[in-house]
């Protein structure tokens, strides 16, 4: 879900997430400072994570909104293999 950041009006990705799943720990763990600089992170840095008041057992990670997931299309099969390319892209520890 999108939404508009009060604090700078910027405009930003909701995503719930399980309380007891990883991808907070991960997600937080791209967004340090160190692994931002590294330009083999692709990763969307987590600006905020709370609580949902309503569902206890749940949190719910804040990110940049970069663009609409489904615009533009890919207009190629290069796109397509360099966007798998760099989701499979292995970040050093």
């Amino acid at each position: 879900m999108d939404a508009l950041r009060v604090t700078d009006n910027k405009f930003v990705y909701l995503k719930r997430v399980p309380k007891n799943s990883t991808e907070v720990q991960i997600a937080k763990f791209f967004s340090t400072e160190d692994r931002m600089r590294d330009p083999r992170n692709h990763c969307a840095p987590v600006l905020e994570y709370f609580e949902d008041e309503k569902l206890p057992e749940y949190g719910i990670i804040v990110t940049p909104l970069y663009r609409e997931f489904d615009i533009p299309e890919f207009d190629s099969i290069d796109e397509v293999l360099e966007f798998i390319k760099q989701t499979l892209e292995v970040c050093p520890r």
